[in-house]
């Protein structure tokens, strides 16, 4: 994008990285892309949510996605917790109308206790 001509606006919605990590595990377990390696190691080694959040990536996936861009050089930072108050955040700083979408909600969450949220937490440090 640095290439782009003009002054670039950079947005980023971010999830708690937790909840994040689980959704990617049950998209990955639910609907197994088998083109995708990280699904298809998933699936063909059946990998339960602990060795899935192990795997190099999961603990630094919003580094790689940010890529060279420090959280101080987006325009807005919001959060899929507080998806009502970014998109009117996104829409004060960018001038643009996105409307709200609930397409893609889980019919159903995972549940754990507080020992096992720590322990996902901890594999997820570079993302907190």
């Amino acid at each position: 994008y640095e290439a782009l001509p003009g002054q670039l606006l950079f947005c980023v919605v971010l999830r708690d990285p937790v909840d994040r990590a689980v959704s990617h595990y049950r998209q990955w377990t639910e609907l197994p892309n088998l083109v995708n390696v990280m699904s298809r190691k998933v699936i063909e080694e059946s990998l339960d949510l602990a060795a899935f959040t192990a795997l190099p990536g999961q603990a630094n996936l919003y580094a790689t996605f940010l890529g060279k861009i420090p959280l101080e050089g987006f325009a807005v930072v919001g959060l899929t917790e507080a998806y009502e108050e970014t998109l009117r955040l996104f829409e004060v700083v960018t001038g643009a109308v996105v409307p709200q979408r609930v397409d893609n909600v889980a019919a159903k969450k995972l549940s754990f206790g507080a020992k096992d949220r720590s322990a996902l937490l901890a594999r997820q440090l570079e993302n907190v």
